[in-house]
Order: C-alpha cells, then sequence, then structure tokens
C-alpha cells in the first residue's frame, strides 16, 4: 500500500490531477522509478481506494 501512496503523492505533486493536467503518467512513473504501467496500476488502486472511502463502501480493494 506504501507504494500506492506514493503513486498518488508523486501524482497530486507533480500536477496530475489538475484541470490542465500539468503531468503526465509517464512524468509521475519517472518520479516514482517505475514504468508507466506500474505507476497506472498505483493511480487505479488509489483511486478506486478514494472513491469507495468517499461513496462509504465496505468493498475491498
Amino acid at each position: 500500500m506504501e507504494a500506492v501512496l506514493e503513486a498518488l503523492k508523486a501524482a497530486i505533486e507533480g500536477g496530475y490531477f489538475d484541470d490542465s493536467r500539468s503531468a503526465s503518467l509517464s512524468t509521475v512513473a519517472d518520479a516514482l522509478g517505475c514504468t508507466t504501467a506500474t505507476a497506472y496500476t498505483h493511480l487505479r488502486k488509489a483511486e478506486r481506494t478514494v472513491i469507495l472511502a468517499a461513496i462509504g463502501s465496505s468493498r475491498r480493494c
């Protein structure tokens, strides 16, 4: 789960979730030192966790 949190932090700090999306997935991957596929997987897991928490779901990630 630590890698997922690091990916989310790198994406937020880099501007990946900004309206103008100032960072690409490649930028996030570079910040993490991993492939874009790995960064994508980490971000999807983070998004799922946040969304499930927001809607109050007890489904596990």
